[in-house]
């Protein structure tokens, strides 16, 4: 008997600063569950959460960190969009990377893509001027990594950080 966090659940979001869920059973974070939470900047989460929900914590701008665990697999579009994440790991079993997904994550500094990330959809990194690192895992050429805007430094999987300039960007 699997639950859903959802913006039922939350009712002003605007007003949260600290939140912890204990119980086992949520597998998934709704759509806009945390939307416009611009002062939530802690959050503790059961394992075995599995889906990001569309603009699920976009606006959360005081949120500089989330973990998760591999048991996600889905992310939905705009998902951590306008918020405070400043470095984010890409769950493995996660296979694409939405649309917006960062957009305009001004804080947002590395990504490290999941081993199964095979596509990242247009303007997943939109407005994230401080994007300098992207740590790719060799399922995404460098070429559609060079279509990510400010990128300067993409590293290879297995490999020492040898830092490879993309110019350009859209």
């Amino acid at each position: 008997n699997s639950r859903a966090l959802s913006y039922l659940f939350i009712v002003e979001p605007i007003n949260l600063v600290s939140v912890t869920v204990t119980d086992e059973r949520y597998r998934t974070i709704a759509n806009q569950t945390f939307f416009g939470a611009r002062n939530l900047s802690e959050l503790n989460l059961p394992k075995g959460i599995t889906s990001v929900g569309i603009r699920a914590f976009e606006g959360c701008e005081s949120l500089k960190t989330i973990d998760f665990i591999d048991s996600v697999d889905y992310i939905g579009s705009y998902a951590f969009a306008r918020s405070g994440i400043e470095n984010f790991t890409v769950p493995d079993a996660v296979s694409m990377i939405n649309e917006g997904t960062f957009e305009d994550c001004l804080k947002l500094r590395w990504v490290k893509i999941g081993e199964n990330v095979n596509t990242i959809r247009e303007n997943a990194f939109n407005g994230c001027m401080y994007l300098h690192e992207i740590y790719n895992n060799n399922r995404i050429s460098n070429s559609e990594l060079e279509k990510l805007t400010y990128v300067l430094k993409v590293y290879e999987p297995n490999e020492q950080p040898v830092p490879k300039v993309i110019s350009g960007g859209f």
